[in-house]
């Protein structure tokens, strides 16, 4: 989560909107005050059953979803991504490699 919120905070002002889904049973406000509790600087959100028909079955945690300007899901990755990969996809998005 560490990698998502610093990508966020780089890449924002080109358009990057990091998403976490919360597949949890929980209430709202309880994934809220987990997410304060580990300073998460993205948009946290509850994936219900219409999100998870969209993009599931999500069996493992993490489950991370690339999605293009156009809403085109172009990469899902299930399990860990180091920083440079994951920017490096996150990159993809934009059509480029600059930084």
């Amino acid at each position: 989560m560490p990698h998502l919120s610093s990508l966020q905070q780089r890449y924002k002002g080109r358009g990057l909107i990091v998403l976490g889904l919360s597949v949890d049973d929980s209430e709202p406000v309880e994934v809220k005050r987990f997410a304060n509790r580990l300073g998460i600087s993205f948009r946290i959100a509850m994936a219900d059953e219409h999100v998870l028909d969209l993009y599931g079955p999500i069996r493992s945690i993490p489950t991370t979803f690339f999605i293009n300007g156009r809403g085109q899901m172009v990469r899902r990755v299930v399990g860990y991504i180091d920083p440079e990969t994951m920017e490096s996809y996150a990159l993809e998005l934009f059509g480029d490699n600059n930084r």
